[in-house]
């Protein structure tokens, strides 16, 4: 069953609250186990010095809504 769209609204409002780099990011979304999927957001920001700053976050969340894991790259 995927995952509803008010659902993936949730999550991803959770996201962008806790990582603003990847605020205008949609999410890719894998099923990732029994119940579970895996939604990934990207996303750059620029460091002082003018670099880009790749981020990327991974949410493992319940097909309620729940967010079990929240991890974040940058790179």
């Amino acid at each position: 069953m995927p995952l509803e769209p008010t659902i993936i609204q949730r999550i991803s409002a959770e996201v962008y609250r806790k990582y603003p780099a990847v605020n205008s990011s949609k999410p890719k979304i894998k099923p990732y186990t029994d119940g579970q999927y895996l939604l990934i957001f990207q996303g750059s920001g620029r460091a002082a010095n003018g670099a880009i700053i790749e981020t990327t976050v991974r949410a493992v969340a319940s097909e309620s809504g729940k967010i079990i894991k929240l991890s974040a790259s940058k790179g």
